[in-house]
């Protein structure tokens, strides 16, 4: 009778443990697609930051694209010579220059939206400071509106 005891006890026992074993193995499989859930959501974030520092580099560069054919005419309109558009240009570049870095330091310190939103705020600026340039005072206004669409 005890040998008979001993082995339902033994096999009960041994059930218990692979049905926890197997317990184990679906709560570590559950952590896993747990874990890959959470990847999976953080790719889709990730993606979706990427479309918009492309979308605001890509707006940036076409003002860029599409304002500085527009510079010599408007130039000459506001009475500036050759001169004064190789200034406009080069004061562009000295915007870039001016702040890549400081947005840069912005973007590691607050994350890239801040940055990003720095970015097109200034940049919706200075398009319409280019765009109102005749109206707000000549040449002066088109040499800060070139200098704040560089920043």
């Amino acid at each position: 009778m005890t040998s008979i005891n001993t082995n339902i006890s033994y096999k009960l026992c041994s059930d218990l443990e692979s049905s926890s074993n197997s317990s184990d193995l679906k709560l570590q499989d559950h952590g896993k697609e747990m874990v890959k859930n959470t990847e999976n959501e953080q790719s889709i974030k990730l993606d979706a930051s990427m479309v918009i520092i492309g979308f605001v580099t890509f707006v940036g560069d076409s003002a860029r694209g599409i304002l500085f054919p527009a510079l010599w005419p408007l130039c000459q309109k506001l009475g500036g010579s050759k001169v004064d558009l190789g200034y406009l240009v080069s004061i562009f570049s000295v915007g870039r220059l001016m702040v890549s870095t400081r947005m840069g330091k912005i973007a590691d310190k607050y994350r890239h939206r801040a940055a990003l939103l720095i970015s097109g705020a200034v940049l919706l600026f200075g398009a319409l400071l280019w765009a109102n340039t005749i109206f707000l005072g000549g040449l002066p206004v088109l040499f800060i509106a070139q200098l704040t669409l560089g920043l």
